[in-house]
């Protein structure tokens, strides 16, 4: 397979010509490979199928917010390049913005004596202040909501075909017929009903 192939292309070109960093990227490529193959396969591994069930359950809306924080995360990289200009956090709008993204995983952090503080020291404290309440204490616990939640569902999910996978099959059938008889009696016949009593 892919996983194979890549592994094997690295062992051939694994030699003195190669330097560090595409040795590195090699060894990068492999990994990446070996991840997709581990969700790929997760479904059927014991080990994985809860997880790569709960991260199925969760990845529309965990890539939606990603959406929204990249779009916050790059209007204050932005800001803090215009307010500050170039410095050792702000050398780019990359830097810049990866410099975001780490206040907004790992919290920012405040220093008295850097260079911003110094010279725009409002500037600096309202950064701080929106990186902190907004990004890192408010953002950031939609994360972990939506991944509690997506484990919850999986869990619920998973528990919902073992309490099917140990029915008989008769009893499997004769409960969705008599699902299917309650909810027509229930919605169906509801609306039968109701235009008949507006006729």
């Amino acid at each position: 397979d892919d996983a194979t192939l890549i592994w094997v292309w690295n062992i051939r070109s694994f030699g003195l010509l190669q330097t560090e960093p595409e040795l590195a990227v090699n060894l990068a490529v492999t990994l990446l490979v070996v991840i997709v193959r581990v969700v790929q396969l997760g479904h059927v591994l014991s080990p994985f199928s809860h997880l790569i069930l709960t991260l199925k359950l969760a990845l529309p809306f965990l890539v939606r917010l990603s959406i929204v924080i990249t779009i916050i995360l790059g209007f204050g990289a932005m800001a803090a390049y215009g307010v500050f200009g170039v410095d050792s956090d702000y050398d780019g709008l990359a830097e810049g913005l990866l410099y975001q993204f780490d206040s907004f995983v790992n919290g920012p952090g405040f220093d008295p004596n850097s260079k911003q503080f110094e010279s725009h020291q409002v500037v600096y404290l309202a950064i701080y202040l929106v990186n902190s309440l907004v990004l890192f204490l408010l953002l950031s616990q939609f994360f972990i909501a939506i991944v509690v939640n997506a484990f919850d569902a999986a869990t619920e999910q998973m528990h919902r075909e073992w309490e099917v996978s140990q029915m008989p099959p008769g009893y499997c059938i004769r409960a969705e017929l008599v699902g299917w008889d309650v909810f027509s009696k229930l919605f169906v016949g509801s609306a039968a009903q109701r235009r008949g009593a507006t006729a």
